[in-house]
């Protein structure tokens, strides 16, 4: 029987053992968890040197999507589906920056007031034969209110309701969900990007009586056309009619949602006050 030999140690071999995983790392990255490689240095020189690292590689994938979202959404699109991920900025994070930048701008400079937008969201209910009593006008400033605060995250709820209204429109081509969803990202992030330097003249208290509404209407339009038009390859026609199809479809969706959720929080809201009745008899 041979003898074993003895393991090769690290300082022998020209792998190296991950610092996270414990694993050999033949190169840059540890294949088993990811991590990349890097010596022990804790100088603030070195910190910062590779935080300046980072940084300056995101912005330069960041500009990069930017760019070919621009010049060629459809090529980004196709090989963002294809598999091709590293190439571009992720969707999800594309979306949440910009989105984050946009909600900081319009808490600083935009022309919000919950109280005056409440008022308007009442006039226009009573335009339209719905009265608001004194809880619900309360009720909708509060809405208002925190919809100010979080813009964002309301935005980002919307997102999906496009997503859905273009596979519906597009349904026949067989395009799943998630595809939809990087596309209304992408697009709508570029929106916010363009929008940016109009916030301190937009009226979001009354954003549909501003006149340069219809410049941001004009904007987000252009753009889901723009990317529709490359990506899907149709026609300029049936981009436009298909972007404004979108807007009033996913509108729709979104409102049959809120009223189905009030519906379930209501209802819940009863089994609650119910059980409790009963348990106190």
């Amino acid at each position: 029987m041979l003898p074993e030999e003895p393991p090769v140690s690290v300082e022998e071999s020209s792998e190296q053992i991950c610092l996270n995983c414990g694993e050999i790392v033949p190169d840059t990255y540890c294949s088993a968890c990811g991590q990349v490689h890097e010596p022990l240095d804790f100088a603030v020189k070195s910190l910062l040197r590779r935080w300046l690292k980072n940084k300056r590689h995101h912005f330069n994938v960041f500009l990069f999507t930017t760019r070919h979202l621009l010049t060629d959404p459809g090529n980004v699109l196709r090989d963002y589906w294809s598999g091709k991920k590293k190439t571009y900025y992720n969707p999800f994070n594309y979306f949440v920056l910009l989105g984050s930048i946009m909600a900081f701008l319009m808490l600083k400079l935009g022309n919000y007031d919950p109280e005056i937008a409440a008022a308007n969201m009442g006039s226009m209910y009573e335009q339209m034969g719905i009265e608001m009593n004194e809880g619900g006008a309360e009720g909708g400033m509060m809405a208002m209110k925190w919809i100010q605060g979080h813009f964002n995250f309301v935005l980002m709820l919307t997102v999906p309701f496009y997503a859905m209204a273009l596979r519906f429109l597009f349904r026949k081509r067989g395009y799943k969900l998630g595809e939809m969803l990087i596309l209304v990202l992408y697009s709508t992030a570029l929106y916010l990007l363009f929008v940016m330097p109009l916030v301190p003249f937009l009226d979001y208290n009354n954003p549909f009586g501003s006149p340069i509404a219809l410049v941001n209407f004009g904007i987000l339009f252009s753009i889901w056309t723009w990317t529709i038009k490359h990506t899907l390859d149709i026609g300029w026609g049936r981009s436009i009619i298909n972007a404004v199809l979108m807007y009033v479809l996913a509108q729709a969706l979104v409102i049959a949602f809120f009223l189905a959720a009030t519906i379930v929080a209501l209802i819940v809201i009863l089994l609650v006050a119910l059980v409790v009745k009963l348990f106190k008899g």
